[in-house]
């Protein structure tokens, strides 16, 4: 990476997915928005200023820094060296750092903070909802009700006779502040929409930084053992993602905990005939099409072969099944939490 175009998927995966045409390395792009089509790897998996905070690009030169140490680390681990498959810290790193990096992060990070905000506005706009959400709330803990009243009058006997009042009638306080359009509780979600963009590039940027300097994360992936499996010159695609993880109940491009605690397997695509197992289970091998279509799932919006074949178009319905980071229910249940929480607190 340099300049201004910074690329998510790096080009020193891409080229050994490539084919040289007049000295340029040349790709074949698939997704679901468009035919397939030839493309110079310095134009996929690039965005302008991805890695960019305002006017700093100092998290560019660090992924820049890092790209070139590993370089010739992932030659090594192309040409099968015994001694690079038996260095997990380095294959550890490698994974996590791949994880990270990608938009698909950025990209579901918005997406889920984006539906929270819908979610919350169709709750606002449904008052018999609320209704049942604030008395579901404050009957499980009336103190609330006590606190809001001893903030406003003090602790004093008319408060504790006030507050006594407002439990007994909480759901004609609660009809009587709906009726009056209180929905002070979603006033700031204008505001927090403008603000969602920007802080989801900086988040973004935080977890890549701290998977580059120590790699917390990374450690888990040192219980697997880890074998290269050689295919034919042209058998595998490379995912926008880059990877995949597989647990016992989940396929997924991001290891989020939860369902992906217990990972057995994790795909890493080295080249178009190569690819990189990390396995709980010792040795294992999946015919390329098994991995391919492991692997396009996990795409986010496009993959990458060496050559356009019509297997690989059969692929593309693939595209997005498993590149998420929570399902709506469990996106729902959060909503539901974070209402209750901040509904307490704007009474």
């Amino acid at each position: 990476m340099s300049g201004r175009r910074h690329h998510h998927v790096p080009q020193l995966l891409q080229r050994s997915f490539a084919t040289t045409v007049k000295k340029s390395s040349q790709v074949w792009v698939f997704s679901k928005a468009r035919p397939n089509f030839p493309t110079n790897t310095i134009n996929f998996g690039v965005e302008k200023d991805f890695y960019a905070e305002g006017g700093d690009f100092s998290a560019d030169d660090e992924l820049t820094q890092i790209e070139i140490g590993l370089a010739p680390f992932i030659s090594a681990l192309r040409q099968g060296d015994l001694e690079a498959l038996q260095d997990k810290k380095t294959i550890s790193f490698l994974i996590a750092h791949l994880e990270v990096r990608t938009r698909f992060i950025r990209e579901e990070m918005s997406n889920l903070l984006g539906n929270l905000v819908s979610i919350f506005e169709a709750w606002a706009s449904d008052p018999d909802h609320m209704r049942r959400l604030l008395v579901s709330r404050l009957k499980e803990e009336p103190d609330l009700l006590g606190d809001l009243v001893k903030k406003e009058f003090g602790n004093t006997i008319e408060a504790n006779a006030l507050t006594s009042f407002a439990i007994e009638n909480v759901e004609s306080l609660i009809d009587t502040l709906l009726a009056k359009g209180n929905n002070s509780i979603f006033e700031p979600i204008p505001q927090l929409k403008e603000k969602l963009g920007e802080s989801i590039r900086g988040k973004h940027l935080a977890i890549l930084r701290e998977s580059s300097s120590g790699l917390k994360r990374s450690s888990k992936y040192e219980e697997l053992s880890y074998q290269l499996v050689n295919y034919g010159d042209g058998d595998l695609i490379l995912p926008d993602t880059m990877l995949a993880f597989l647990s016992p109940t989940k396929v997924s491009p991001f290891c989020d905990g939860g369902e992906m605690v217990k990972i057995n397997t994790i795909l890493i695509p080295l080249a178009s005939d190569k690819l990189l197992v990390g396995s709980s289970a010792g040795h294992e091998v999946r015919s390329a099409d098994q991995v391919c279509r492991i692997l396009a799932s996990c795409s986010l919006e496009s993959f990458i072969a060496k050559y356009n074949e019509p297997r690989f178009d059969r692929l593309k319905s693939r595209i997005g099944k498993n590149a998420r980071l929570m399902s709506s229910t469990e996106l729902n249940s959060i909503a539901r939490t974070t209402l209750r929480e901040i509904s307490s607190k704007s009474l």
